[in-house]
């Protein structure tokens, strides 16, 4: 088996040959060193894909972890140029669009045109999905094995009810809010653009938080 080269990474035997990669566990390198003859070599490496599902698989893989300090969800958040805000559209389909936001004390605010689908949908339907997500970095454990890829990330994804605000003084307080998250210039707002903007008010009733694409060292 000329063409054929066994490395090990990972904890795990990797054999590398004809344009294939393949893995071993230890049980099948435990068959090699037993019956090391050319026809019981070629007979385990033609097997060697179900080894792969035993202990050392653990090894291929990035590990998911969730998160449950408010500190670093809120790190998260506000780490985010933008959202992702789940919809249920006027024929109950679901509906996904980008939009800014602001956060603060567990109420995330969104803000739109005072008319449109989007108002439309959530009057109708105010319950809504707003994800969060920020950090992408593709990473692996073994650069041939693509089960081993991940993309590295974290994730905040938050469920609650819309409610528009009316109030002109709270829509002002939450235009400066919202102005914060990205700026850092005082602005203004002209009495007419206050009354027209839909304001959304968002409650957190349930938020959930994972990092993904971490090594085992990471953890």
């Amino acid at each position: 088996f000329d063409n054929i080269r066994l490395t090990l990474k990972n904890g795990l035997v990797v054999h590398e040959g004809s344009g294939e990669v393949g893995i071993f566990n230890i049980v099948g390198l435990f068959f090699i060193s037993l019956h090391s003859s050319f026809a019981s070599f070629q007979f385990i490496a033609l097997l060697s894909p179900l080894f792969r599902r035993g202990a050392g698989d653990e090894a291929l893989h990035m590990k998911t972890i969730t998160i449950t300090d408010p500190t670093q969800i809120e790190e998260i958040i506000r780490k985010c140029p933008y959202c992702i805000v789940g919809i249920t559209d006027l024929e109950g389909n679901p509906y996904a669009v980008p939009m800014n936001f602001a956060y603060q004390d567990g109420v995330i605010y969104l803000h739109s045109g005072p008319e449109g689908s989007k108002v439309e949908m959530v009057t109708k339907h105010p319950q809504v999905c707003i994800t969060f997500c920020e950090g992408h970095e593709l990473v692996y454990m073994h650069r041939q094995v693509a089960c081993s890829y991940s993309m590295k990330s974290r994730s905040v994804i938050c469920r609650g009810k819309v409610h528009l605000v009316e109030d002109m003084e709270e829509k002002r307080r939450v235009l400066d809010m919202l102005m914060k998250q990205y700026t850092e210039n005082e602005c203004k707002y002209a009495e007419p653009a206050v009354r027209n903007v839909k304001i959304w008010e968002v409650k957190v009733e349930k938020m959930s938080c994972r990092s993904f694409g971490l090594r085992p060292s990471e953890l």
